[in-house]
């Protein structure tokens, strides 16, 4: 069973994933890493930037991707993802990536 996303649900998950970035972008040692993540950060608070100025009744339809942003970060979230075992970061920022990157993956099929 596929159970569509609402819009809120997006922003819910979108708003969870910046956080969660935002963490491990201060905990980044490296300044590559730093501006892989920055990357991802601006096209996340990007997506959530366009999904804020649609009026708020809407927000019970389906989700569909606004920005291009979003959708060209999905391979770097894959990447990081995979790379989360490598990165030197706190277990809790490394425990709440491993959990919201699949679900914001998801959004962007």
């Amino acid at each position: 069973m596929t159970t569509t996303l609402t819009i809120s649900d997006a922003l819910s998950d979108f708003i969870e994933l910046s956080e969660a970035l935002d963490d491990a972008y201060w905990e980044a040692g490296q300044i590559e890493r730093k501006d892989s993540i920055y990357n991802i950060i601006t096209a996340v608070n990007g997506e959530i930037g366009e999904i804020n100025k649609l009026s708020v009744q809407d927000h019970h339809y389906p989700y569909e991707p606004i920005t291009q942003g979003i959708q060209d970060v999905k391979e770097k979230l894959n990447r990081l993802r995979k790379s989360l075992d490598e990165l030197d970061m706190r277990t809790r920022t490394a425990s709440l990536l491993e959990k919201v990157i699949p679900v914001t993956l998801s959004l962007l099929k």
